[in-house]
């Protein structure tokens, strides 16, 4: 009995030998897979190489389109330098590693408003729609930047759960804020946003958020706030009139036919080229031999608004070539 208890422990030492030196074995083999298949990022002990090795395979992964390297960019995240972080959070957006969702979400809650705020702009960037909640609750964060940013990727994302928190930020005391949640607004196609977007134009002094909230009141096509856009063509700032000549396109604003015709001709090729791409949304085919002037328009930007236009309203790519030739 004594002898056989004796076989089975050397028999259990054995096979314990057996499995320690197999997982030696499997580690090693790990190790030099991980150096072969990505040079200078390990070292021997298998730990990240330094921060030059490592801005090294970031640009080689982004540089190439290599979807291969994104479980390891994802594992540099977790690297203490913010640069490299940084960059990583960059390969890993332009290489659309929508994995890497999880781990940014994580670091939405680190120290370091740096990195937070590009870990939420990124979520954007990656249309990753699991990143809603965490968005969403960021719209309260202390931080207006952070506040500010979580609106644009919930713009992004098109988050329609989002609309009544962003409703409620187009009052927060900081304009970036602000004029984030207006835009992300307008993108996301909420009417309900509508009353006080129309309502922000008659106390708001900011021109960059009167702009932008024109705008999105154009997205929204918002008819209750056509008389308000039209009375915006004689805004004081140029940039809400150039605003409002879009929007009034994007409402089909009939009765403003006359007036965009008139901008035809003005002086700001700007307003020459809103006109025109406005009077081809509002399909006013009356307009036509107007804009086939702006063919020979000096501005080029306004002859490719022109020829777009008219092609909106029915003009063959001959008829506008020889429309250019003046026959």
């Amino acid at each position: 009995m004594d002898k056989k208890d004796n076989l089975s422990s050397a028999i259990l030492i054995f096979l314990c030998l057996i499995a320690i030196l197999a997982g030696v074995l499997i580690s090693y083999a790990w190790l030099e897979f991980r150096s072969a298949k990505w040079p200078g990022v390990y070292n021997a002990w298998g730990q990240l190489a330094d921060n030059a090795d490592l801005r090294a395979i970031i640009r080689q992964f982004s540089d190439a389109k290599d979807q291969t390297g994104i479980p390891l960019l994802i594992k540099i995240l977790d690297q203490p330098d913010y640069e490299i972080r940084y960059r990583a959070i960059d390969a890993l957006v332009g290489l659309k590693a929508k994995q890497a969702g999880p781990r940014l979400i994580k670091l939405m809650a680190e120290p370091g408003n740096d990195i937070r705020f590009k870990a939420i702009e990124s979520l954007g960037l990656l249309d990753d729609r699991k990143s809603i909640p965490a968005l969403i609750n960021a719209l309260k964060d202390a931080d207006p930047m952070i506040r500010g940013v979580a609106a644009v990727s919930l713009g992004k994302l098109q988050a329609k759960a989002a609309a009544p928190k962003l409703i409620s930020l187009m009052d927060d005391p900081h304009y970036f804020v602000r004029e984030s949640a207006v835009c992300a607004l307008g993108i996301i196609g909420d009417k309900q946003a509508i009353p006080k977007l129309m309502s922000i134009l008659t106390y708001e002094d900011h021109y960059l958020i009167r702009r932008y909230t024109v705008e999105s009141l154009g997205k929204l096509n918002a008819q209750e706030a056509k008389s308000q856009i039209i009375a915006l063509l004689q805004d004081r700032d140029l940039g809400v009139r150039y605003k409002a000549v879009i929007a009034l396109g994007k409402i089909n604003a009939q009765e403003t036919i006359p007036e965009m015709i008139k901008l035809l001709s003005h002086a700001d090729f700007n307003f020459r080229k809103y006109a025109a791409g406005a009077l081809a949304d509002m399909n006013a085919r009356q307009a036509i031999p107007d804009i086939t002037k702006l063919l020979k328009d000096p501005d080029p930007s306004v002859v490719a608004v022109a020829v777009a236009a008219l092609k909106t309203l029915g003009l063959t790519d001959r008829a506008i070539e020889k429309a250019k030739e003046g026959k």
